[in-house]
Protein backbone atom coordinates (compact mmCIF):
# COMPACT_ATOMS: atom_id res chain seq x y z
CA UNK A 1 0.00 0.00 0.00
CA UNK A 2 1.10 3.53 -0.68
CA UNK A 3 1.65 5.55 2.06
CA UNK A 4 -0.43 8.63 0.57
CA UNK A 5 -3.40 5.31 -0.07
CA UNK A 6 -2.98 5.10 3.97
CA UNK A 7 -3.51 8.63 4.58
CA UNK A 8 -6.62 8.45 3.20
CA UNK A 9 -8.04 5.36 4.69
CA UNK A 10 -6.25 5.40 8.25
CA UNK A 11 -3.74 8.18 8.64
CA UNK A 12 -5.94 11.21 8.57
CA UNK A 13 -9.69 9.96 9.69
CA UNK A 14 -11.02 13.15 10.41
CA UNK A 15 -13.62 15.79 8.83
CA UNK A 16 -11.73 18.56 6.47
CA UNK A 17 -14.49 21.30 7.32
CA UNK A 18 -13.93 20.95 10.86
CA UNK A 19 -10.36 20.67 10.94
CA UNK A 20 -10.02 23.80 8.63
CA UNK A 21 -12.93 25.69 11.18
CA UNK A 22 -10.46 24.95 14.01
CA UNK A 23 -7.59 26.21 12.54
CA UNK A 24 -9.19 29.47 11.45
CA UNK A 25 -10.63 29.86 14.95
CA UNK A 26 -7.09 29.18 16.22
CA UNK A 27 -5.25 31.86 14.26
CA UNK A 28 -8.32 34.53 15.42
CA UNK A 29 -7.09 32.88 19.28
CA UNK A 30 -3.34 34.47 18.82
CA UNK A 31 -4.60 37.66 17.43
CA UNK A 32 -5.28 38.50 21.14
CA UNK A 33 -2.10 39.19 22.35
CA UNK A 34 -3.39 38.55 26.14
CA UNK A 35 -4.89 34.49 25.69
CA UNK A 36 -2.35 31.70 26.77
CA UNK A 37 -0.49 29.86 24.22
CA UNK A 38 -0.14 25.86 24.74
CA UNK A 39 3.38 25.10 24.15
CA UNK A 40 5.25 21.49 23.92
CA UNK A 41 7.35 21.22 26.89
CA UNK A 42 10.41 21.81 26.04
CA UNK A 43 13.18 19.64 28.06
CA UNK A 44 12.68 19.99 31.75
CA UNK A 45 11.30 23.03 32.12
CA UNK A 46 8.08 21.65 33.29
CA UNK A 47 4.20 21.18 32.62
CA UNK A 48 1.04 23.21 33.70
CA UNK A 49 3.18 26.47 34.81
CA UNK A 50 1.91 29.93 33.54
CA UNK A 51 5.03 31.86 32.26
CA UNK A 52 5.49 34.86 30.57
CA UNK A 53 7.56 35.48 26.92
CA UNK A 54 10.62 37.93 26.88
CA UNK A 55 7.93 40.67 24.76
CA UNK A 56 4.52 39.88 27.97
CA UNK A 57 3.07 36.81 26.00
CA UNK A 58 1.69 34.47 28.09
CA UNK A 59 2.67 30.99 27.93
CA UNK A 60 2.24 27.01 29.33
CA UNK A 61 4.17 23.83 28.49
CA UNK A 62 2.46 20.60 28.26
CA UNK A 63 2.80 16.76 26.54
CA UNK A 64 0.94 15.86 23.74
CA UNK A 65 -1.98 15.34 25.01
CA UNK A 66 -3.64 18.80 24.06
CA UNK A 67 -2.80 17.69 20.34
CA UNK A 68 -4.09 14.34 20.84
CA UNK A 69 -7.42 15.97 22.52
CA UNK A 70 -7.68 18.28 19.48
CA UNK A 71 -7.76 14.92 17.04
CA UNK A 72 -9.84 12.84 19.17
CA UNK A 73 -12.54 15.68 19.56
CA UNK A 74 -12.34 16.35 15.80
CA UNK A 75 -12.33 12.54 14.76
CA UNK A 76 -15.85 12.36 16.80
CA UNK A 77 -17.16 14.57 14.86
CA UNK A 78 -17.16 17.80 17.47
CA UNK A 79 -16.97 21.27 16.32
CA UNK A 80 -14.40 23.09 18.49
CA UNK A 81 -14.41 26.29 16.68
CA UNK A 82 -17.48 27.01 18.54
CA UNK A 83 -15.66 27.10 21.60
CA UNK A 84 -15.15 30.35 23.53
CA UNK A 85 -11.85 31.28 23.55
CA UNK A 86 -11.23 31.03 27.03
CA UNK A 87 -12.63 27.56 27.11
CA UNK A 88 -9.25 26.07 25.37
CA UNK A 89 -7.29 26.26 28.42
CA UNK A 90 -10.06 25.09 30.74
CA UNK A 91 -11.13 22.22 28.63
CA UNK A 92 -8.01 20.59 27.09
CA UNK A 93 -5.22 18.12 29.27
CA UNK A 94 -2.33 19.11 30.40
CA UNK A 95 -0.69 15.94 32.11
CA UNK A 96 1.71 17.32 34.79
CA UNK A 97 4.08 15.05 35.80
CA UNK A 98 4.73 15.55 39.53
CA UNK A 99 0.07 16.51 40.38
CA UNK A 100 -1.81 19.50 39.99
CA UNK A 101 -1.05 20.80 43.41
CA UNK A 102 2.96 22.08 41.65
CA UNK A 103 1.41 24.02 38.83
CA UNK A 104 0.72 27.36 38.82
CA UNK A 105 -1.86 28.47 41.29
CA UNK A 106 -3.38 30.84 39.10
CA UNK A 107 -3.81 28.76 36.06
CA UNK A 108 -6.73 26.29 35.91
CA UNK A 109 -7.32 23.71 33.43
CA UNK A 110 -9.18 20.27 33.62
CA UNK A 111 -8.24 16.62 32.54
CA UNK A 112 -11.17 16.41 30.39
CA UNK A 113 -9.29 14.28 27.35
CA UNK A 114 -11.87 12.42 24.92
CA UNK A 115 -11.65 9.19 23.80
CA UNK A 116 -8.86 8.00 21.24
CA UNK A 117 -9.95 5.47 19.59
CA UNK A 118 -5.66 5.27 18.51
CA UNK A 119 -4.82 4.70 22.06
CA UNK A 120 -2.69 1.48 22.21
CA UNK A 121 0.71 0.75 21.77
CA UNK A 122 -0.04 -1.88 19.64
CA UNK A 123 -2.17 0.53 17.34
CA UNK A 124 -1.46 3.94 16.51
CA UNK A 125 0.39 7.01 17.47
CA UNK A 126 -0.48 10.80 17.04
CA UNK A 127 2.05 12.89 14.79
CA UNK A 128 2.82 16.18 13.71
CA UNK A 129 4.03 16.65 9.74
CA UNK A 130 6.14 19.66 11.25
CA UNK A 131 8.21 19.22 14.44
CA UNK A 132 7.02 20.32 17.11
CA UNK A 133 10.14 20.57 18.78
CA UNK A 134 11.89 21.74 15.75
CA UNK A 135 14.38 24.35 16.73
CA UNK A 136 12.95 26.72 14.41
CA UNK A 137 9.93 27.34 17.38
CA UNK A 138 11.10 25.17 20.54
CA UNK A 139 13.10 27.72 22.85
CA UNK A 140 13.76 27.48 26.39
CA UNK A 141 11.10 29.86 28.89
CA UNK A 142 13.30 32.61 29.07
CA UNK A 143 13.89 32.49 25.31
CA UNK A 144 10.57 31.97 24.25
CA UNK A 145 8.96 35.15 22.07
CA UNK A 146 5.25 35.69 21.26
CA UNK A 147 6.30 35.56 17.34
CA UNK A 148 7.82 31.80 18.40
CA UNK A 149 5.09 30.94 20.81
CA UNK A 150 2.57 31.52 18.12
CA UNK A 151 4.24 29.45 15.49
CA UNK A 152 4.55 26.65 17.94
CA UNK A 153 1.14 26.82 19.11
CA UNK A 154 0.03 26.29 15.71
CA UNK A 155 2.22 23.30 14.85
CA UNK A 156 0.98 22.15 17.83
CA UNK A 157 -3.23 21.91 17.38
CA UNK A 158 -3.71 22.42 14.18
CA UNK A 159 -5.43 19.56 12.98
CA UNK A 160 -4.01 20.32 9.39
CA UNK A 161 -0.68 19.25 11.18
CA UNK A 162 -1.77 15.90 12.54
CA UNK A 163 -1.40 12.43 11.28
CA UNK A 164 -1.63 9.17 12.76
CA UNK A 165 1.46 6.33 12.23
CA UNK A 166 1.06 2.46 13.14
CA UNK A 167 2.67 2.13 16.21
CA UNK A 168 5.30 -0.20 14.99
CA UNK A 169 6.70 2.13 12.54
CA UNK A 170 6.64 5.35 14.36
CA UNK A 171 10.14 5.85 14.47
CA UNK A 172 10.36 6.08 10.67
CA UNK A 173 8.88 9.72 11.33
CA UNK A 174 10.09 10.61 14.28
CA UNK A 175 12.98 13.27 13.98
CA UNK A 176 16.23 12.01 12.40
CA UNK A 177 13.32 9.14 10.64
CA UNK A 178 12.84 9.09 6.98
CA UNK A 179 12.13 12.50 6.02
CA UNK A 180 9.95 11.01 3.04
CA UNK A 181 6.85 10.24 5.04
CA UNK A 182 6.47 13.74 6.69
CA UNK A 183 7.09 14.71 3.52
CA UNK A 184 4.40 13.14 1.88
CA UNK A 185 2.11 13.77 4.69
CA UNK A 186 3.05 17.50 4.00
CA UNK A 187 1.93 17.35 0.29
CA UNK A 188 -0.93 15.11 0.97
CA UNK A 189 -2.62 18.08 3.83
CA UNK A 190 -1.80 20.69 0.92
CA UNK A 191 -4.22 18.69 -1.66
CA UNK A 192 -6.68 18.63 1.10
CA UNK A 193 -6.77 21.46 2.69
CA UNK A 194 -5.45 24.21 -0.36
CA UNK A 195 -5.34 27.62 0.69
CA UNK A 196 -6.26 27.06 4.24
CA UNK A 197 -2.68 24.62 4.68
CA UNK A 198 -0.64 27.38 2.22
CA UNK A 199 -2.00 29.96 5.12
CA UNK A 200 -0.97 27.79 7.43
CA UNK A 201 2.75 26.82 6.52
CA UNK A 202 2.95 30.41 6.08
CA UNK A 203 2.36 31.35 10.00
CA UNK A 204 4.77 28.51 11.08
CA UNK A 205 7.99 29.42 10.86
CA UNK A 206 9.24 26.43 8.38
CA UNK A 207 12.35 27.03 6.65
CA UNK A 208 12.24 23.43 5.29
CA UNK A 209 8.12 23.41 4.65
CA UNK A 210 9.27 23.86 0.71
CA UNK A 211 11.81 21.51 1.01
CA UNK A 212 9.12 19.23 2.61
CA UNK A 213 6.64 20.12 -0.01
CA UNK A 214 9.30 18.93 -2.82
CA UNK A 215 9.93 16.05 -1.26
CA UNK A 216 6.45 14.74 -0.92
CA UNK A 217 5.24 15.37 -4.02
CA UNK A 218 8.44 13.35 -5.79
CA UNK A 219 7.71 10.82 -3.91
CA UNK A 220 3.82 10.85 -3.42
CA UNK A 221 3.05 7.80 -5.96
CA UNK A 222 6.34 5.51 -5.11
CA UNK A 223 6.33 6.11 -0.93
CA UNK A 224 5.05 2.52 0.43
CA UNK A 225 3.96 1.76 3.59
CA UNK A 226 7.02 -0.42 5.81
CA UNK A 227 4.63 -3.67 5.14
CA UNK A 228 4.57 -3.16 1.65
CA UNK A 229 8.26 -2.93 1.24
CA UNK A 230 9.46 -5.12 3.70
CA UNK A 231 8.13 -8.20 2.96
CA UNK A 232 10.77 -10.08 0.88
CA UNK A 233 9.28 -13.72 0.93
CA UNK A 234 6.93 -15.03 -1.83
CA UNK A 235 3.11 -15.11 -0.69
CA UNK A 236 1.38 -18.13 1.00
CA UNK A 237 -0.23 -20.23 -1.48
CA UNK A 238 -3.49 -18.89 0.76
CA UNK A 239 -2.95 -15.41 -0.39
CA UNK A 240 -5.27 -14.23 -3.13
CA UNK A 241 -5.55 -10.46 -4.98
CA UNK A 242 -8.19 -8.96 -2.38
CA UNK A 243 -7.64 -11.18 0.98
CA UNK A 244 -3.68 -10.99 2.29
CA UNK A 245 -3.22 -14.13 3.88
CA UNK A 246 -1.39 -12.54 6.87
CA UNK A 247 -5.33 -11.09 7.87
CA UNK A 248 -7.37 -13.39 6.82
CA UNK A 249 -6.90 -17.30 6.38
CA UNK A 250 -9.87 -20.02 6.03
CA UNK A 251 -9.11 -22.53 8.33
CA UNK A 252 -9.98 -26.85 7.22
CA UNK A 253 -13.10 -27.92 8.24
CA UNK A 254 -11.93 -30.32 10.43
CA UNK A 255 -9.71 -27.51 12.11
CA UNK A 256 -10.48 -26.42 15.89
CA UNK A 257 -11.48 -22.93 16.84
CA UNK A 258 -11.18 -21.30 19.75
CA UNK A 259 -14.35 -18.99 18.86
CA UNK A 260 -17.67 -19.39 18.27
CA UNK A 261 -19.63 -16.70 16.51
CA UNK A 262 -23.41 -16.28 15.15
CA UNK A 263 -24.83 -13.47 13.64
CA UNK A 264 -27.84 -12.28 12.02
CA UNK A 265 -31.54 -12.33 13.67
CA UNK A 266 -34.75 -10.33 12.80
CA UNK A 267 -33.91 -6.72 11.00
CA UNK A 268 -30.15 -7.33 12.20
CA UNK A 269 -27.42 -7.75 9.15
CA UNK A 270 -23.96 -7.37 11.80
CA UNK A 271 -22.61 -9.00 14.69
CA UNK A 272 -20.43 -7.72 16.98
CA UNK A 273 -17.79 -9.10 19.20
CA UNK A 274 -15.67 -7.24 22.11
CA UNK A 275 -12.20 -9.02 22.03
CA UNK A 276 -9.16 -8.25 24.30
CA UNK A 277 -6.00 -6.09 23.83
CA UNK A 278 -4.21 -9.54 24.63
CA UNK A 279 -5.62 -11.47 21.54
CA UNK A 280 -3.01 -8.93 19.09
CA UNK A 281 -0.45 -10.88 20.06
CA UNK A 282 -1.89 -14.38 18.59
CA UNK A 283 -3.78 -15.18 16.08
CA UNK A 284 -7.59 -15.10 16.52
CA UNK A 285 -9.18 -18.33 15.32
CA UNK A 286 -13.19 -18.10 14.54
CA UNK A 287 -16.23 -19.77 13.86
CA UNK A 288 -18.61 -18.16 12.21
CA UNK A 289 -22.21 -18.72 11.40
CA UNK A 290 -25.61 -16.68 10.44
CA UNK A 291 -29.04 -16.92 11.30
CA UNK A 292 -31.95 -15.17 9.12
CA UNK A 293 -34.36 -14.93 10.52
CA UNK A 294 -33.72 -15.62 14.56
CA UNK A 295 -35.52 -18.91 14.72
CA UNK A 296 -34.07 -20.08 11.28
CA UNK A 297 -31.66 -22.87 11.96
CA UNK A 298 -27.86 -21.30 11.43
CA UNK A 299 -25.90 -21.65 8.67
CA UNK A 300 -21.85 -22.27 8.95
CA UNK A 301 -19.70 -19.20 6.82
CA UNK A 302 -16.15 -21.23 7.57
CA UNK A 303 -13.87 -21.37 9.83
CA UNK A 304 -11.10 -18.47 9.80
CA UNK A 305 -7.87 -17.11 11.33
CA UNK A 306 -7.76 -13.47 11.82
CA UNK A 307 -4.83 -11.02 12.31
CA UNK A 308 -6.19 -8.85 14.23
CA UNK A 309 -3.11 -6.57 14.25
CA UNK A 310 -2.89 -6.11 10.77
CA UNK A 311 -7.16 -5.71 10.31
CA UNK A 312 -6.36 -3.04 12.87
CA UNK A 313 -3.60 -1.53 10.99
CA UNK A 314 -6.04 -1.35 7.79
CA UNK A 315 -9.15 -0.08 9.70
CA UNK A 316 -11.42 -3.00 9.27
CA UNK A 317 -11.45 -2.91 13.19
CA UNK A 318 -11.12 -0.40 16.14
CA UNK A 319 -10.02 0.10 19.37
CA UNK A 320 -12.77 1.56 21.88
CA UNK A 321 -12.77 2.37 25.17
CA UNK A 322 -10.09 3.80 27.52
CA UNK A 323 -6.98 2.54 29.48
CA UNK A 324 -7.38 -0.46 31.31
CA UNK A 325 -10.74 -1.13 29.57
CA UNK A 326 -9.82 -1.00 26.59
CA UNK A 327 -11.21 -3.29 23.51
CA UNK A 328 -10.86 -4.22 20.14
CA UNK A 329 -14.41 -3.87 18.81
CA UNK A 330 -15.45 -6.11 15.54
CA UNK A 331 -18.11 -6.12 13.38
CA UNK A 332 -18.96 -9.04 11.12
CA UNK A 333 -21.25 -7.19 8.44
CA UNK A 334 -24.14 -9.32 6.18
CA UNK A 335 -24.40 -7.75 2.42
CA UNK A 336 -26.39 -9.34 -0.15
CA UNK A 337 -25.16 -12.94 1.17
CA UNK A 338 -22.02 -12.31 1.68
CA UNK A 339 -19.77 -11.28 5.01
CA UNK A 340 -17.16 -8.38 5.26
CA UNK A 341 -15.08 -7.30 8.11
CA UNK A 342 -16.08 -3.54 8.46
CA UNK A 343 -17.24 -1.45 11.71
CA UNK A 344 -18.94 0.92 10.42
CA UNK A 345 -20.76 1.40 7.10
CA UNK A 346 -18.78 3.86 5.60
CA UNK A 347 -15.24 2.07 6.96
CA UNK A 348 -13.14 -0.17 4.62
CA UNK A 349 -14.90 -3.82 4.17
CA UNK A 350 -12.77 -6.75 3.61
CA UNK A 351 -14.79 -9.46 2.41
CA UNK A 352 -14.29 -12.91 4.08
CA UNK A 353 -17.28 -15.69 3.16
CA UNK A 354 -14.92 -15.67 -0.13
CA UNK A 355 -11.71 -16.42 1.10
CA UNK A 356 -9.99 -19.13 -0.55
Amino acid sequence: MLFREYLERNGHPIDSDLARRFYRWIVAYLDDSNRVRILREYSEAGRAKLRKTRDGCWFVYGDNEPASWVFAEIYHGRDLSRMRPEELINRICICHPKGRSEADKNFAYNFVMGAKTWNSTLAYHHKHVFDVKDGAVSRAPEEMSAPLANAQMLRYLCPMNHFLMPERFRNLVERHGDQRFQGVASYFMLLRYGNDYRDFVSRIHAANAAQALRLGEENYESLEMPESTSNSAPPPTTQSDNYPAEMVTRLAPQTGCEFIMTGGGDRRDYSTRKIPLMRLAKPYTLFLSWKDPASAPSTAVGKFSLNLQALLVEGYVRLEGCVPDQVIRMFIRRKEGRYYIQYSRNSPALEISSVP
